[in-house]
């Protein structure tokens, strides 16, 4: 017995990044102007490893975050055109805060279970709440997949919750395209 018609196999996180973009109605361009607001609602989750350092400062400017929270286990900021003093000296120029929730929380490598991102969100929240957000939020992330596990379970199990909820994006997929 043989099948005319095979079915497509797609990968299940394939899948659910289509499904994300078509639930968030977003249409991912490399310009900046998809929102029509830099607010506290909006968390940008930034996979530092798609992202050139150009990148990065542009979208530090840009968005004029609040506060970044750096999940990565070993946060590194040697990227095209920038490094760690520069970050930094970016960031306070900015009045942003920055937080190195990895190091503090012990986190040593990609694989921990405190980077599962309810877990994650908990360690954010926990931050959030002693801060009087006037901007965006960037996470740093390590890899792609981490941004797509976050995409999906990170946004709800962030408190607290604004008034109109959290607006929650990836930034990688406009870099790379």
């Amino acid at each position: 017995m043989s099948f005319q018609h095979q079915a497509e196999i797609i990968p299940f996180r394939t899948l659910l990044k289509k499904q994300l973009t078509a639930k968030s109605g977003i249409r991912y361009s490399s310009q900046m102007s998809l929102f029509p607001y830099f607010d506290e609602r909006l968390v940008l989750l930034v996979n530092i490893e798609s992202i050139s350092g150009e990148q990065l400062l542009g979208l530090i400017a840009d968005t004029k975050p609040s506060v970044v929270f750096d999940l990565r286990p070993c946060p590194r900021f040697d990227l095209e055109g920038i490094d760690r003093p520069t970050f930094l000296k970016i960031i306070k120029e900015k009045q942003a805060r920055y937080f190195d929730l990895a190091n503090a929380n012990g986190i040593l490598t990609s694989d921990d279970p405190k980077l599962h991102p309810v877990y994650a969100a908990a360690l954010v929240s926990d931050k959030l709440a002693s801060l009087k957000l006037t901007g965006p939020i960037l996470v740093f992330l390590n890899s792609s997949q981490q941004v797509t596990d976050y995409s999906i379970s990170f946004p709800g199990s962030l408190k607290p919750i604004p008034k109109n909820g959290w607006d929650v994006h990836p930034f990688e997929s406009w870099a790379s395209e």
